[in-house]
């Protein structure tokens, strides 16, 4: 076996892209399986890289997901994305550095687990009407809810979400902008060093599913904030990273501001887009070290 492509025993959504990258794989001759993280009965030597994908269900135990990120980097097979680009990204943490860094970071206001719980008069303070609640760790549209703050019973309704997600981990709020509403957010992709291409996704809130438009060429404002962005990270000049995807969409006044940055385990959109499936074939095939045929 050449190549891990990780993904989970519970799967909370299809991934649609798997068994398509199988096949492109073996069309190369690299010989690819898809175990699971959390399957105490996998052989993590079995390959020789091992790549994270659909991994999907890590945010209901991070620290376990973390646990075996950090045996399975110390075992003889290599890690991708990185144990060190996964310990950092999956936690939503990683904004509050990039926004120090003067990057356009999306406005956010941050609740600790167990620090003094979200107030009606709290929210109603912000500068925003409208809001979008999430979870620091978390996948998909788990606990991704939007509220209107000119309302009273949405505004108690929002407070009642942060605490209750805030007794569990760390919360983020944030403006919803309305240009992600109207015509969803630009999901740039990035494989083995190259932008390969842009969907658009529409907003996803939870009990949601995921709804994207087909895949173009990043525009030149679009590259130069993506670039911005992954040259902030260490293991981007190192060429650690098989994947990246930067999430952005332009606030009111039409500048563009980072909505997350998605190096653990992001969909990718290979299958609408034939040229990034063949370029992420090209970077695994060697990265397992096997020429392609």
């Amino acid at each position: 076996m050449d190549l891990a492509l990780v993904t989970c025993l519970d799967m909370p959504e299809p991934d649609v892209d798997q068994e398509l990258l199988i096949a492109a794989l073996a069309a190369a001759g690299v010989e690819a399986y898809a175990p699971a993280w959390d399957d105490p009965a996998v052989d993590w030597d079995a390959a020789p890289l091992t790549v994270l994908r659909s991994t999907w269900n890590y945010a209901n135990d991070r620290d376990a997901f973390l646990d075996w990120a950090r045996r399975t980097s110390a075992r003889s097979t290599v890690l991708r994305n990185p144990l060190n680009v996964i310990t950092g990204n999956s936690h939503k943490s990683y904004l509050a550095g990039l926004e120090r860094l003067e990057l356009p970071v999306i406005p956010t206001r941050w609740f600790a687990r167990g620090a003094r719980p979200a107030t009606p008069d709290l929210l109603r303070s912000l500068p925003w009407d409208r809001v979008v609640v999430k979870p620091a760790v978390g996948g998909g549209s788990s606990g991704v809810r939007a509220f209107d703050l000119t309302i009273d019973d949405e505004v108690e309704a929002a407070v009642a979400h942060v605490n209750a997600l805030q007794a569990r981990g760390e919360v983020l709020l944030q403006p919803e902008l309305r240009s992600i509403v109207e015509e969803g957010e630009r999901n740039v992709v990035w494989i083995g060093g190259e932008f390969t291409h842009v969907v658009t996704k529409y907003q996803r809130l939870e009990g949601g599913h995921e709804q994207a438009a087909a895949a173009r060429q990043p525009t030149e404002e679009e590259l130069a904030l993506a670039t911005r962005v992954l040259r902030t990270l260490p293991a981007y000049g190192e060429r650690e990273l098989v994947y990246a995807r930067v999430d952005m969409a332009p606030d009111e006044l039409g500048t563009l501001r980072l909505i997350e940055l998605e190096l653990v385990e992001p969909s990718l959109f290979l299958s609408m887009h034939e040229p990034a499936l063949e370029r992420f074939v090209q970077v695994l095939s060697r990265a397992c070290g096997r020429e392609l045929r």
